[in-house]
């Protein structure tokens, strides 16, 4: 996904840079919703190569490539889904802990860090250290 930069939206602005009409109709597809699939489909009418027209935007600094959003619950439900992955049937006390956690990343890691120490204790070293591995690569995707 691509999404404009400060200056790929001043240039649609007030044309402060003077980006060719080829670039710039490519500039004005990009929504920050769109992936590259979904531009391209979008620019078939145009008559250059739009993919090179996004790589030229992109080396130029007009676009960037819009990072995954993601909210709480989100992560909540995919903390869930890794619990339920990696304990199996002994994921139902993580998977309580993980629903009542702060609605907040400092809350989540808290709460994780909790549940690696119970999985230790009751179920199993190696599960526990794949819970956390698996969970905190998705706790670092929060901004």
């Amino acid at each position: 996904m691509w999404k404009k930069t400060a200056k790929g939206d001043e240039e649609i602005r007030s044309r402060t840079f003077g980006l060719p009409q080829n670039l710039r109709h490519v500039l004005i597809l990009i929504d920050g919703m769109s992936d590259e699939e979904k531009i391209l489909q979008k620019g078939s009418a145009l008559p250059d190569d739009v993919k090179s027209c996004i790589q030229e935007l992109a080396r130029e600094e007009y676009i960037i490539t819009a990072a995954r959003v993601l909210t709480i619950a989100d992560v909540k439900n995919e903390l869930i889904r890794i619990a339920r992955e990696t304990l199996g049937p002994d994921a139902e006390t993580v998977i309580e802990k993980i629903k009542e956690a702060p609605d907040d990343k400092e809350g989540l890691v808290a709460t994780m860090s909790r549940c690696r120490k119970l999985v230790k204790m009751i179920i199993d070293e190696e599960k526990a250290e794949n819970l956390i591995r698996q969970c905190t690569a998705v706790l670092n995707e929060l901004m």
